[in-house]
Order: C-alpha cells, then sequence, then structure tokens
C-alpha cells in the first residue's frame, strides 16, 4: 500500500488544481474568442482571472460550482460590480446562500432577461 504525507497530499492537490484552473481558462479563451469576438486576449484573460479570483472569494469550491458559472461570468464586463445595471450579480455572488443556489439565481435572472 502506498502511504502519502500530508506534505504530498497537499502538493498533489495543488496540481490537481492548477491543472484544471489552467485547462478551464483555456475552454473560456476559446469561448470568448467565439462569443464575443470584440473582447482582446488581455480583456478575455482579464475576465477569467477575476472570475476565477470571485470563486474563491465567495465560496465556489468544486470543479462543477466554477465550471459553468465562469462560462456565465466571462460574458459580463470586467468592472460589473461597479456598475448599478449589474448590481443584481454582485447581490447574488455575496449572498449567504450555497454556491449551487446562488448560482441557479444567476441562470434564473438571466433567462428571465431573456425573455423580457
Amino acid at each position: 500500500m502506498l502511504k502519502f504525507s500530508a506534505d504530498q497530499f497537499t502538493a498533489i492537490e495543488a496540481r490537481k488544481e492548477a491543472s484544471f484552473y489552467d485547462e478551464l481558462r483555456h475552454e473560456l479563451r476559446a469561448f470568448i474568442a467565439e462569443k464575443l469576438p470584440d473582447v482582446s486576449e488581455e480583456r478575455a484573460d482579464g475576465r477569467i482571472s477575476r472570475a476565477f479570483e470571485l470563486w474563491k472569494v465567495h465560496g465556489f469550491e468544486f470543479e462543477k460550482e466554477i465550471t459553468e458559472p465562469s462560462f456565465i461570468l466571462v460574458t459580463f464586463p470586467n468592472d460589473f460590480d461597479q456598475k448599478p445595471a449589474y448590481a443584481w450579480l454582485d447581490g447574488v455572488l455575496r449572498f449567504s446562500a450555497p454556491a449551487r443556489s446562488r448560482l441557479e439565481r444567476i441562470k434564473g435572472v438571466i433567462r428571465a432577461g431573456a425573455d423580457a
């Protein structure tokens, strides 16, 4: 049987996390290039980094909780939290509820807006 020290487990987890974010960053860049061609590569990278930062700050921890909302968040301006039109999004992110519930709320607002 293999035995790992706590430090080894920490290193393995860190590599897995870095790999996950690298792969997701690549997918998001392709998504932005296709769906938002007016967004420069530099601005796309800023949106992606901001999304990743926000998930950590607001308690989105699992891959499933991070992947889908990342594709949503990169469609918003990087400074959305400073724009009154997007105050609802900042409020949902800050709300004290499970990540999955907040994601569903974000999708609901977007769907409602699309139906209007």
